[in-house]
């Protein structure tokens, strides 16, 4: 399993570049043990800021996480259980869209392919290929769904994943999520 994400880097300018980063669940997995190791360890830093229930992350001693695959049951930390990590997952891109600000993003598989449809902020779609962790291949010509309005992240496939419905301020569009003929 995977996790694939969209993000967004504004330059001077005001030009805005993004990519797309996928993440093994291991890697996540990873990431988010060390933070509740840090947690157990007493590291304040890692209790997230954002909650106002007096969460602590208290020295808990003699205590390390061990492999288990459910995080959820690791070790019962009570309040310290809200954990927002100071560790991040990393990645390399997959894939980067200079000057192009992408604003969702819908995988399917097939027989042999992850395939993601993006959507842009000027109203385009994209399609790319899933090669692997560190490698995504743009395929197709980018298809106008509505010119200068922003595609909006609810993205849903009809029920036979043969269309896809985009949506944008001003309208939704019915896509076809193959393009064979271009064969």
């Amino acid at each position: 399993y995977v996790l694939v994400a969209l993000f967004q880097k504004e330059k001077l300018g005001g030009q805005i570049d993004s990519a797309v980063c996928i993440y093994s669940m291991l890697d996540i997995q990873n990431a988010m043990k060390e933070n509740i190791q840090l947690c157990i360890n007493g590291n304040q830093s890692v209790k997230g800021s954002n909650f106002w229930d007096g969460a602590q992350c208290e020295r808990q001693p003699d205590s390390n996480i061990v492999p288990e695959p459910n995080l959820c049951n690791l070790i019962p930390l009570g309040k310290s259980s809200r954990v927002a990590g100071i560790v991040p997952a990393t990645s390399t891109p997959s894939i980067v869209f200079p000057n192009t600000a992408l604003t969702s993003l819908t995988l399917t598989t097939t027989t042999s392919f992850t395939v993601g449809f993006l959507g842009t902020a000027n109203g385009r779609m994209k399609k790319i290929v899933l090669a692997s962790q560190n490698v995504s291949k743009e395929y197709d010509h980018d298809l106008v769904v509505d010119d200068g309005s922003k595609i909006n992240q609810d993205t849903v496939y009809d029920q036979d994943t043969r269309m896809l419905y985009l949506t944008s301020q001003r309208l939704v569009a019915k896509v076809p999520v193959e393009n064979c003929g271009q064969y």
